[in-house]
């Protein structure tokens, strides 16, 4: 986590990482690399569907980021977990 927070630090002011919700060690690890902390979890598209920039994980490496709009025409990943969690119909009505 140290590592990939150093690499992500080279890019970004900020590095927003997930880490599962009510486990201890999860978040120790998650935080490792940093130097401040500003924890927003969440599993739900719809609450980050209006945020400025999302950035996707996967396994690690980081596979995409933008807005809700932009991830949805350029990431498997973000595109893949949105239509598990919201109709087609709630998606292109948006």
């Amino acid at each position: 986590m140290v590592k990939l927070c150093d690499d992500l630090r080279k890019e970004f002011d900020y590095v927003l990482l997930d880490c599962p919700a009510g486990i201890e060690q999860g978040f120790k690890n998650a935080i490792a690399g940093a130097d401040r902390a500003l924890v927003v979890t969440t599993p739900e598209v719809s609450a980050i569907r209006d945020a400025d920039r999302i950035i996707v994980l996967d396994e690690g490496k980081m596979v995409g980021q933008g807005t809700h709009k932009e991830l949805m025409k350029t990431c498997a990943v973000y595109q893949e977990i949105a239509y598990s969690q919201l109709s087609k119909e709630e998606l292109e009505n948006e």
